[in-house]
């Protein structure tokens, strides 16, 4: 070929119809004298066929029709149906989850005030006279108090209670 890149370059643009003007006028003169831009330009017109040709053979078939078709009007409304019980299902479970924390922490900030009685609670009875006789003793610098708790089995028990607050005066 005796053409130079810069003229081969015109004639692809002349051929796709991208030139205009005097730069279109020169290079359609170019192609009727000189034979190497002729067959370039009848070379691109092959080219441009053929990918056109071949384009129209690659061309994927529209498929919606084919696929809705296989598709029952109930599968897509069972499908929806599906997908709203799961949301619903989703939600109790979260408004459960939600409940039983409350619940929770309701029971650990509110405390009963009566003691819960078990099977294992010793059940607390009022005293009866047992004749414990109490001393006090007063100290200048304690409270002493003294405590005599006689016993049915042997000697009576002595206690003595000693309180570090000094005595009132």
């Amino acid at each position: 070929m005796s053409l130079s890149s810069k003229d081969m370059m015109d004639v692809m643009a002349w051929a796709d119809g991208e030139l205009e003007g005097a730069e279109a006028a020169r290079i359609e003169a170019l192609v009727e004298k000189d034979a190497d831009a002729k067959e370039l330009v009848q070379s691109i017109g092959v080219l441009g066929d053929f990918v056109r040709e071949q384009d129209a053979k690659a061309k994927t078939p529209d498929l919606t029709e084919r696929v809705m078709a296989k598709i029952g009007p109930n599968d897509i409304e069972r499908a929806r149906l599906k997908r709203g019980m799961q949301t619903r299902v989703g939600a109790a479970l979260v408004t459960l989850t939600a409940l039983a924390a409350g619940v929770f922490l309701y029971q650990r900030t509110h405390t009963s005030v009566a003691p819960a009685v078990g099977n294992n609670d010793v059940p607390v009875t009022a005293p009866g006279p047992t004749g414990v006789e109490v001393g006090q003793v007063d100290t200048s610098q304690h409270a002493v108090s003294v405590f005599y708790v006689p016993s049915e089995k042997g000697p009576e028990t002595t206690v003595v209670w000693i309180d570090d607050t000094p005595s009132p005066e």
